[in-house]
């Protein structure tokens, strides 16, 4: 039997910051419902369960309270100690080894992700899917790969805080990613109605356009920065559409600038890499600079890739898609993109099998869709080789057309 801990029976919970680990770790009773998780009729625990269930934060400890009354007072002095109840419950559980960290928030999880932390980022995006509110869940789904359920979730949150404009902006920036760009636009606009000042709205504009080699991508993203001109992912995107504009030096003045406001701008170190590939010098610092970083950024050598292709240096952008797809083999863009240079290539087997791929784990973007359509259409083609060029002709009319060619 469990030795009986003076105090801890008169505690009970006001609040937790983890509400979602119970129903994980099998627990029920008090102890699942503490966490937020359990029916009321389901038979009493000890407190003890609970605990070991609930992962606590430092401001839930502060909310634990006698049961009949009295409240834990703070001196008039202003120093702010807990109750003696909650000091012996913090030490209990250091003692038991339980976790004492405060929930989890999208920017945690995010910067987990950017640094190749791949578990941790599992784990904390699995955290927000589990919170009650609508944009953590997004955000939380959005980063497990769950694009249905974390569109149903921004589309909550948005219906319950109308005004709030960076709802908006991650909601479109989800719908960019997910090539929607149409409605990734749409919600731009409607962020900047409700906050004409907002950066991050304009730089989602940036990103549409730039999609589509819109000229308007410089207006926005030169709008963002007015309005933020410390946004280094602004200044990453203008570097690279300097960069794509064969303007070199105006690039690295770019990547420089969001280097200066973040050390670690990843895109910004790609761009220093492309212009060294693109220039016939090693980009081996630049790289080895984005590997400590993140050993696993496929998108630093997809960015390369991209500019290789402006400059129709393709053998070496399949290069760079290549290793951009050993480093992450989950990076669908950059698959997609090397399965469709394969095509260019005239191997058409390869690129059958990585464009497949990308479209049975759900990543089906136009270039991917239509790409596989014309690699099906073939067998209506007949296929002549001369050297260097390859030649298909619709099957009705090869015999007629090819003494002209």
């Amino acid at each position: 039997m469990m030795r009986k801990i003076p105090g801890l029976s008169k505690l009970r919970l006001i609040r937790l910051a983890m509400p979602a680990t119970a129903r994980d770790r099998g627990c029920s009773g008090s102890a699942a419902r503490l966490c937020g998780r359990a029916s009321p009729f389901q038979a009493a625990q000890p407190l003890w369960s609970a605990a070991a269930c609930c992962r606590f934060s430092a401001a839930s400890l502060l909310a634990l309270r006698p049961v009949r009354g009295q409240q834990a007072g703070l001196k008039k002095s202003g120093s702010k100690l807990p109750h003696s109840n909650a000091i012996a419950a913090f030490w209990m559980m250091a003692a038991l080894g339980l976790s004492v960290a405060s929930a989890a928030t999208p920017d945690e999880c995010h910067a987990f992700a950017k640094h190749g932390r791949r578990e941790e980022a599992h784990a904390c995006y699995q955290s927000l899917a589990k919170e009650r509110d609508h944009y953590l869940r997004a955000e939380g789904y959005w980063g497990l790969g769950m694009y249905q359920d974390a569109n149903n979730e921004f589309r909550e949150a948005v219906a319950q805080d109308d005004r709030n404009a960076n709802y908006r902006v991650r909601w479109g920036r989800l719908m960019h990613e997910r090539f929607t760009n149409v409605e990734a636009e749409k919600l731009f606009e409607e962020a900047l109605q409700r906050d004409p000042k907002n950066a991050q709205a304009y730089l989602g504009l940036a990103l549409v356009s730039a999609d589509g080699y819109d000229s308007k991508a410089v207006k926005w993203a030169d709008q963002a920065l007015t309005v933020d001109p410390r946004l280094a992912e602004a200044h990453e995107l203008m570097a690279s559409l300097d960069l794509e504009e064969s303007n070199r030096a105006e690039a690295l003045k770019q990547a420089d600038a969001a280097l200066q406001i973040s050390p670690e701008a990843l895109d910004a170190m790609a761009v220093h890499a492309a212009v060294e590939v693109l220039e016939d010098r090693s980009p081996d610092q630049w790289l080895g600079r984005i590997r400590q970083v993140n050993p696993t950024y496929g998108e630093g050598c997809t960015i390369i890739a991209h500019h290789l292709l402006l400059n129709y240096r393709f053998e070496d952008a399949v290069a760079y898609y290549r290793k951009a797809v050993e480093l992450d083999p989950q990076l669908w863009p950059a698959r997609s993109a090397l399965g469709v240079n394969l095509m260019r290539l005239g191997q058409e087997d390869e690129a059958r099998r990585q464009l497949e791929m990308c479209y049975d784990n759900s990543f089906r973007d136009a270039a991917t869709v239509n790409t596989l359509r014309l690699l099906g259409s073939y067998k209506n083609f007949i296929t002549f080789k001369d050297g260097a060029t390859i030649l298909r002709l619709q099957k009705k009319e090869a015999e007629l057309l090819r003494p002209y060619f």
